[in-house]
């Protein structure tokens, strides 16, 4: 078996409201190492469970989000090296101007290859990369977007 992780043990807790019992004899040496170079403890470790610490929870925390937007980092990056291509973002079964785009096939007619991404959420489609543009039933403005109005449903 594998040693303890962060992620494990945050699962395992978060599944089952208890602490995580152990799987395996020995600590893992790169948790123990980090928690060396960090000065706290992530994991804390009995003979019959481990659970994460307060600082352990707050660590992983903060490397989920980190790891989110290295995502975001890398679709805008090759986002930026095909710029014949744009994503949307839409609704299912938005009404509108998405049949139109959709019936002039993937490649329009100015050669922009498109797809489109049925979503729920086009502003966080927008924000971390998945899309470059958005069909939204919105007439509010957002920070740090360019609205355009198509028409009314």
């Amino acid at each position: 078996m594998s040693p303890p992780t962060l992620s494990t043990a945050s699962r395992k807790r978060h599944a089952s409201g208890t602490a995580m019992p152990s799987r395996a004899a020995n600590s893992s040496r790169a948790t123990a190492q980090l928690e060396r170079r960090l000065g706290v403890p992530l994991l804390e470790r009995t003979t019959r469970q481990v659970t994460l610490t307060a600082a352990g929870e707050a660590f992983l925390a903060e490397c989920r989000t980190i790891l989110a937007a290295l995502d975001t980092v890398v679709r805008k990056a090759r986002n930026a090296a095909e710029p014949q291509r744009v994503t949307i973002a839409a609704r299912p079964a938005a009404p509108g101007i998405l049949p139109a785009l959709l019936a002039a096939g993937p490649q329009g007619p100015d050669g922009v290859h498109t797809d489109v991404v049925f979503t729920y959420n086009g502003i966080r489609a927008l924000r971390d990369g998945t899309a470059g543009v958005a069909l939204l039933c919105q007439s509010v403005a957002v920070p740090g977007l360019e609205l355009t109005d198509f028409g009314l449903e």
